[in-house]
């Protein structure tokens, strides 16, 4: 069996081309072919994507007992259910068994004002809720992949494994919340603040992902609390009134999108100064109010016994800006004396170096190795001028962490503290005193251990009780 969008055009010849493989290969599943975006009026124009072509979701041909004995049916959404299905296929059989046949241009896909992708989709761009939902499905692909959960949907599911956004199911009703937390919910540690409330409060999230992170899935720990009901997730474009609304950091305020704001709230408070918040998100310009720095310290917690054998182990995770690393490799002036390494989230090395990093340095990608894992390999942290809640988890692994003098009156007895000149010999000497180092990096742990996310439930929850009004459902009935 296989599929066809309402308004798209196939090729007389599509039916035959992708029907083949699967006569000629017993062990293949399913093919997909590829397609030529156009107007309603068939006109080719694609400005801002650099091919005509594209893959063809709605062309998937399949076997069709198999999928009903072993995936079941697809997802009941108004939109998405088609890549949600052909991934789910692939989880299951293997991606080799869903084969794509990208040569030939098989079907025109017709783009009117009023279908379904044309409102989501634009050159770099793709709605909130279709990232949403892409996160959720996927989170829950890996859990079928790992024999966790079953891959079968029945034709009328009476609940739903991993959740779908509201502009997916139609549900266009207003709805209520005690409390949102607006931030970027992709970085690690994102899930502890949520834990550390849920007990007391339930708890609403608004992803609002910093520049250059909007196409990243939430944080696993986080899609997980999500899929299973723990927490809600709201878009920017759902109607919904909380009594609190907590934007965890300035950043998200920056790179907000430009979708109209369906958010509103009796009290909107931001945890740091944002001079550029103003009033377009959430109807009222958002309050400044600090709220503590805090960490899961077991999350990051490992066996330390002393410095490495040879030669100082010392990194940082890449930063925003590939700038820092070129003065970090300007203090360190590619000395063969340490052993440096980089975790690279962002992809800044090549900015920061071109192809050809320096020599002595050990560069790491992200999903090559978590940020537990390079934490646990360092001796030191080069903080320089990390804001101080992405120091916590360094601090909580037992690195011993390097800061500017400017900065002891935020960590006090916790880090290390030297200039620029003094970089180089204060790593030999705390690197050739391993009881020494082994102390300090103890009081690093003590003061992350002091800062776990218990403290920050207890201020959102001191917030939230000196709003007006009392707790309300999470959501009112569509």
């Amino acid at each position: 069996m296989t599929f066809q969008d309402s308004d798209d055009w196939s090729h007389p010849l599509r039916l035959e081309r992708q029907v083949a493989p699967l006569i000629a290969d017993p062990e293949l599943f399913a093919t997909t072919s590829a397609g030529m975006r156009v107007t309603a009026d068939l006109v080719v124009t694609r400005p801002g994507y650099p091919r005509h072509r594209s893959y063809n979701l709605s062309s998937l041909m399949l076997r069709r007992a198999p999928a009903l004995s072993r995936l079941g049916y697809l997802d009941p959404v108004r939109k998405g259910a088609d890549a949600e299905y052909v991934e789910r296929a692939r989880t299951v059989f293997g991606r080799p068994a869903v084969r794509h046949l990208g040569g030939e241009t098989l079907a025109l896909i017709r783009l009117s004002a009023g279908s379904l992708s044309s409102a989501d989709m634009a050159p770099g761009w793709m709605h909130p809720a279709r990232h949403a939902y892409l996160s959720a499905f996927q989170a829950w692909h890996k859990r079928v992949a790992t024999g966790r959960e079953t891959a079968y949907r029945p034709r009328t599911p009476s609940s739903r494994v991993f959740v779908a956004p509201r502009l997916l199911t139609g549900s266009t009703g207003p709805g209520t919340a005690d409390l949102i937390l607006a931030g970027d919910f992709t970085v690690p540690e994102s899930a502890g603040p949520l834990r550390a409330l849920i007990d007391d409060v339930p708890v609403t999230v608004l992803h609002l992902p910093a520049l250059g992170r909007a196409a990243r899935n939430l944080d696993p720990d986080v899609q997980r609390m999500i899929n299973v009901g723990a927490v809600e997730q709201v878009m920017l474009t759902d109607r919904v009134h909380a009594r609190l609304l907590v934007v965890r950091g300035p950043e998200p305020l920056a790179f907000a999108p430009s979708l109209p704001s369906g958010i509103r709230a009796d009290r909107v408070v931001v945890e740091e100064d944002a001079p550029w918040a103003g009033d377009r998100l959430f109807g009222t310009v958002p309050a400044v109010v600090p709220m503590p720095h805090t960490v899961d310290p077991g999350r990051w917690r490992t066996v330390r016994g002393e410095p490495s054998a040879d030669r100082p182990i010392l990194g940082r995770r890449a930063a925003d800006e590939p700038g820092e690393l070129r003065s970090l490799r300007g203090l360190l002036r590619d000395s063969p004396e340490f052993d440096v390494r980089i975790l690279d989230r962002d992809a800044l090395t090549r900015d920061a170096f071109g192809k050809r990093p320096p020599l002595s340095w050990l560069i790491y990608q992200e999903p090559d190795l978590t940020p537990r894992g390079f934490l646990h390999q360092l001796d030191f942290y080069v903080g320089l001028a990390d804001p101080a809640a992405e120091l916590l988890a360094p601090l909580a692994a037992g690195c011993v962490l390097l800061l500017p003098p400017e900065r002891e009156p935020e960590f006090g007895a916790a880090a290390v503290y030297c200039t620029a000149g003094d970089l180089h010999q204060t790593l030999r000497r705390w690197h050739r005193n391993p009881a020494r180092w082994s102390a300090q990096s103890a009081r690093g742990r003590d003061f992350a251990g002091r800062h776990h996310h218990g403290r920050y439930a207890e201020a959102v929850l001191a917030l939230l009780h000196q709003t007006a009004g009392v707790p309300q459902p999470r959501h009112a009935p569509a």
